[in-house]
């Protein structure tokens, strides 16, 4: 909570992991790194942390992302399952859920977690529904190839029925995708970061139920999502 404008998406199946951690280059250009593996014995996990590039953008068509190098290593354990310490690259980070809503959970809730289009490997998002609120992480890539981040919210939907030639207003949420720039690095104390635009993009989401959506990007391009199951 102290290091606003970095985060991390991490999710937990099983015995394994599944984490990005989305922050900034050096430049102030947003960057997001992943890491993922199985759970030790008593729950703490350790692992590379690795970069990607050449992938997708938020309006492009389907472009197979590679490996750009591990950064760093990782370790994490977690005390509670809200609060965990981080440790990678000389530095421990303390973080903990990132509480948005408190309200009682929506009964048209998505499942909270990793979502993707399963033909369109290396481009993802994380979503997290809290009350009636949902929170979005679109990790892909600029038009150079750089990783890149952007995060949308709003209000979560009433489910699409997936029978209705339009749908209804109460069923789509529409927002604008908004990017972040000149804040935190992986190794540098903390600087807060600037919005660097707050209409990237238009936003449409639609739920069928709780492990499917249809999201349109910009552009007007239509994409299916499901849960990632990893």
């Amino acid at each position: 909570a102290s290091e606003s404008g970095r985060g991390y998406s991490l999710e937990i199946q099983g015995n394994r992991l599944f984490m990005a951690a989305y922050m900034y280059t050096a430049d102030g250009r947003a960057v997001w790194y992943v890491s993922a593996g199985t759970l030790n014995q008593d729950g703490s996990f350790q692992g590379d942390v690795t970069e990607y590039a050449g992938g997708q953008t938020l309006s492009g068509a389907f472009k197979p992302a590679h490996v750009k190098g591990a950064v760093t290593s990782m370790q994490l354990s977690c005390s509670t399952p809200a609060s965990c310490t981080l440790v990678w690259a000389g530095r421990s980070v303390a973080i903990t859920r990132f509480l948005f809503d408190n309200a009682a959970k929506s009964a048209s809730a998505p499942q909270s977690g990793w979502w993707w289009n399963a033909d369109e490997s290396g481009r993802g998002f994380f979503m997290e529904a809290q009350g009636n609120s949902l929170f979005i992480a679109g990790y892909m890539y600029d038009v150079m190839g750089n990783a890149t981040w952007y995060t949308a919210s709003g209000a979560i939907p009433a489910r699409y029925n997936g029978f209705d030639a339009i749908p209804a207003p109460e069923q789509q949420l529409k927002a604008s995708w908004a990017e972040y720039a000149n804040g935190q690095t992986l190794t540098s104390d903390y600087q807060a970061a600037q919005l660097k635009s707050d209409a990237v993009g238009n936003l449409r989401l639609m739920f069928t139920d709780s492990k499917s959506a249809f999201i349109t990007m910009p552009g007007g391009r239509i994409v299916k999502l499901t849960r990632f199951e990893f």
